[in-house]
């Protein structure tokens, strides 16, 4: 099973990287494409593209709702327990159709939505900064999944590198990192007014 979040349709590019080092040989993936509310655009068909060039054969593939990493307001609480259910299910079902199938090499691969070629990645604006009370651990450099922060001076950011996924927030032993609170509160209204509606997971098998 492989699964990456998605950020504005796409894989993040630093988890492309990570999945192009798999190689198989017909060996059956389930892929997950987790987005938050809005939409997974493309990214459920870049990762079987990517599955399929590394000698992966996607079995089935789902696109599950999380909170929002940015948003936090929209679909807060999820996976809540009506996806964890539906989840359950689609993993007995991925276990049914690779348990009925001899030849690895004829199973049907699930149809997914997505256009070539894939939406350009998009700019995300919000990029996190250390305040004053940074403590300076280094906790933040060393999880940063794209080497942002550099572990020397752990109160910068390479704006350049974030990909905006808020890991350094997350980690961040003395809350010291975060986002413009006025620039994310009038953006959060505007997103929630788009995509706050409750959406539910797909899944493909």
């Amino acid at each position: 099973m492989w699964a990456a979040p998605v950020y504005g349709g796409r894989i993040p590019a630093a988890a492309k990287e990570r999945f192009l080092q798999l190689k198989g040989t017909q060996t059956p993936a389930v892929l997950l494409a987790v987005f938050g509310n809005r939409d997974y655009d493309d990214a459920l068909l870049e990762m079987c593209d990517l599955a399929l060039a590394g000698g992966l054969v996607p079995a089935a593939c789902a696109a599950p709702v999380a909170e929002h990493s940015i948003m936090h307001s929209v679909a807060a609480g999820r996976p809540d327990a009506a996806d964890r259910e539906k989840l359950a299910a689609f993993a007995q079902d991925v276990w049914r159709k690779l348990e009925n199938e001899a030849d690895i090499s004829s199973l049907s691969l699930p149809s997914v939505k997505g256009r070539r070629p894939y939406m350009a990645y998009p700019n995300i604006p919000f990029k996190p900064a250390a305040s004053a009370a940074c403590i300076q651990c280094g906790k933040c450099a060393r999880e940063c999944p794209v080497n942002a922060i550099p572990e020397d001076a752990p109160e910068q950011t390479d704006k350049t590198r974030c990909i905006s996924c808020m890991r350094c927030i997350s980690v961040c032993p003395a809350g010291a990192r975060g986002l413009n609170k006025i620039a994310l509160a009038l953006a959060e209204k505007v997103f929630a007014f788009k995509h706050g509606a409750r959406k539910e997971p797909e899944f493909f098998i």
